[in-house]
């Protein structure tokens, strides 16, 4: 089963090709864990997860901050604390070594992540951007 499902698609272009391209990653990823190679990903996986990451939520931040978005400050509160659990795995995996528990954790947090904080807090920003287009900005 892919990550990427039609109901993650927040309207954006931009930001839905980078939520598919981290989907991707994911399906990748997980047919790696399966086939019990995950662990010998971990240097690449947290080098592409640290530039998408970065890349994502600046686009993201920078797109708030254009159009005012008054939920600026929670959104961007959920990418910080995102990327600080993200570099908390990476320096754990770093100091003990990647096992398949840390494989389920990474598998874990990015689920969670596609589904909580995109079908949330970029869908709000979406439908935010949405009723700006539609009504002109204020």
């Amino acid at each position: 089963m892919g990550y990427w499902q039609p109901e993650l698609a927040v309207g954006d272009e931009e930001i839905d090709q980078q939520h598919r391209r981290i989907c991707v990653f994911m399906d990748d990823l997980l047919a790696d864990a399966i086939a019990g190679h995950a662990e010998k990903r971990f240097p690449e996986a947290f080098e592409y997860l640290t530039d998408h990451f970065t890349s994502h939520f600046s686009v993201e931040e920078a797109l708030m901050r254009k159009i005012n978005y008054s939920g600026y400050n929670y959104h961007r509160s959920e990418h910080l604390k995102w990327f600080d659990r993200f570099v908390w795995l990476k320096a754990n995996i770093e100091k003990h070594g990647p096992t398949p528990l840390h494989v389920r954790a990474m598998m874990e947090g990015l689920a969670f992540w596609m589904t909580y904080h995109v079908i949330g807090c970029d869908r709000l920003l979406a439908d935010f951007v949405r009723s700006r287009e539609s009504t002109g900005p204020t």
